[in-house]
């Protein structure tokens, strides 16, 4: 227990303070903040008797003060165990470390009034204040409180999960496509070229890669067309779209630099060092 109590200056501008108590119970309220008895947590154990003893306030003024605290829901008092439950403490007077923890959690055990030592842990969870080590020994109140800091994760977590559903979603997609394409051209290639040997999945993902489907496709066909079945010429078609910049289409028919024959049948493959 320390032996003094800080009290923040902007008390005395407090709408509550200024607006609801005369002198004598803004007195009291000082009274019940400094007092003492006062802990860490804001709860604490002390009779009427001490109170009128300490304050020169009579019996009768002190069950006054305390009613209308209460009735304000400032304090709670129970009667029975002598407990006070100053209700804003714990707000002004955080737990941030765990030395300030570690004594709250020890004043916790020494509170009679259970509905006290509940209200204290909720208020706790709901200022998302780290107290680990009591939420350790209260795992029974704490399971039945709402806790906006594990809400907070699980939200967090949720999302994760989400983020990584949508990537995967789009991974599959993505990987369907590419799945969906290369078993196109495969088949494209057994019609062109011919039946596939062990090195053609990867040659068909490399071109797949580098050119994209519609080229590869469209080279494939070319290639046909021109009798010319062998990868060498279509990647030499590949090649040659990529450097006059591309290809076009227009229509069903397909349009290159140059589509007019030459002497040999080449048109605008006579120089891709493709010998007929």
């Amino acid at each position: 227990m320390a032996v003094y109590r800080q009290i923040h200056t902007t008390f005395w501008q407090d709408p509550f303070v200024l607006d609801c108590l005369d002198y004598k119970e803004k007195y009291f309220y000082l009274y019940l903040m400094t007092n003492s008895k006062t802990t860490q947590c804001g709860i604490y154990e002390i009779s009427e008797k001490v109170m009128q003893l300490e304050t020169d306030l009579s019996g009768e003024e002190i069950t006054e003060l305390i009613n209308k605290f209460v009735e304000h829901e400032k304090i709670k008092y129970n009667r029975n165990t002598k407990e006070i439950y100053i209700i804003n403490w714990i707000k002004y007077n955080p737990i941030n470390n765990t030395n300030i923890e570690k004594c709250v959690l020890k004043e916790l055990g020494e509170i009679k009034d259970e509905t006290f030592k509940t209200d204290l842990i909720r208020a706790c969870i709901h200022l998302e204040y780290k107290i680990p080590l009591i939420k350790g020994v209260y795992k029974g109140l704490v399971r039945g409180l709402h806790d906006p800091t594990k809400q907070k994760e699980e939200e967090e977590e949720e999302e994760k999960e989400e983020e990584e559903e949508q990537e995967e979603s789009g991974n599959n997609s993505s990987l369907k496509k590419n799945d969906k394409d290369f078993r196109e051209i495969a088949t494209l290639y057994q019609h062109v070229i011919g039946q596939p040997n062990a090195l053609t999945s990867g040659w068909i993902n490399t071109i797949l890669n580098d050119y994209g489907f519609d080229w590869v496709k469209s080279a494939m066909l070319e290639a046909e067309k021109r009798g010319k079945r062998n990868k060498k010429y279509i990647e030499a078609i590949l090649q040659n779209w990529k450097n006059e910049g591309g290809m076009k289409f227009k229509g069903d028919g397909f349009i290159g630099a140059n589509r007019e024959n030459d002497d040999e049948g080449l048109g605008q493959y006579a120089d891709i060092g493709i010998k007929l």
